[in-house]
């Protein structure tokens, strides 16, 4: 398998497409996309408070832009926030699900960044 590569962006993380490790330990081939209703599904599971907005950037269904604005990040770092995110998609990533770039927010620091980016060029949608 080969190995995994970063994005030089703080938060994205690349991982092999079209493999994973079986539970039986072979290698098998996975088919099929993951849909932005089941990223959104899996992240308010783990974080009920959370606001989810999923963006597809290719339109293959497998590159995902992730916007999450959860109280419970509030105390929490960045990468611990992104664990959070990552832990319901064990079983898809480096299958159906290729790229998962995260912005994870407190509702307080996206209230702030609202009013920084009012209409300005890659102002996200709002929640």
């Amino acid at each position: 398998m080969p190995a995994r590569t970063r994005d030089p962006s703080p938060s994205a993380i690349l991982v092999p497409q079209g493999r994973f490790q079986a539970a039986g330990g072979a290698g098998t081939e996975r088919t099929g996309v993951i849909s932005p209703e089941d990223i959104q599904t899996r992240i308010t599971r783990v974080l009920p408070g959370a606001q989810v907005q999923v963006f597809d950037l290719t339109g293959g269904g497998d590159h995902y832009q992730v916007l999450v604005v959860a109280p419970e990040f509030e105390g929490h770092g960045p990468v611990d926030r992104h664990r959070m995110v990552y832990a319901p998609f064990k079983d898809v990533l480096g299958g159906e699900l290729h790229a998962l770039s995260l912005d994870t927010r407190t509702p307080d620091e996206w209230e702030r960044e609202k009013k920084k980016r009012q209409g300005g060029p890659g102002t996200l949608p709002r929640l």
